[in-house]
């Protein structure tokens, strides 16, 4: 493998890397908001039995209890799926797969921002020395003495 690559693939593994713990840090605040509701209601978990056990037919109240579940005791899967609540309503396991998706093409799209920008930048002419020089100016120490004595 070329040289040239593993900038490229470090850059994709540290930005699908922060992706992914932005997405485990969100995770943990929304289930660290859900222990603090249940610590002041725990009477809200008692109807989550009662849920789980009418939903087993009615597609409809399975519904309503994976959005009770996933309100007081959320998981990975439930934040995943919260994400994606305003767009749709997905059941498992396509919110995973929306954010697996997501996450390669972020870390896809640095990886070519950052292949393009350093491919551009040796192809750049290198600045020769005379042209750092600007005949026309008249700040002392250009050409014409030491620019520390004044």
């Amino acid at each position: 493998m070329p040289k040239t690559r593993w900038p490229a693939i470090v850059g994709f593994g540290l930005t699908v890397a922060g992706l992914v713990n932005q997405t485990l840090i969100s995770c943990r605040r929304l289930q660290t908001a859900a222990r603090a509701r249940v610590a002041e209601d725990p009477q809200q978990l008692l109807a989550l039995p009662l849920l789980k056990d009418a939903a087993r037919d009615d597609p409809v109240l399975r519904r309503r209890y994976l959005e009770e579940r996933a309100r007081l005791q959320p998981e990975f899967g439930d934040y995943l799926a919260l994400r994606l609540s305003n767009v749709a309503w997905l059941p498992p396991p396509w919110p995973a797969v929306v954010w697996a998706l997501e996450t390669l093409l972020g870390g896809l799209a640095a990886t070519l921002l950052f292949r393009r920008r350093s491919i551009e930048a040796p192809r750049q002419r290198p600045i020769e020395k005379s042209e750092t020089r600007n005949p026309e100016s008249r700040i002392e120490g250009s050409d014409h003495g030491d620019a520390s004595s004044t």
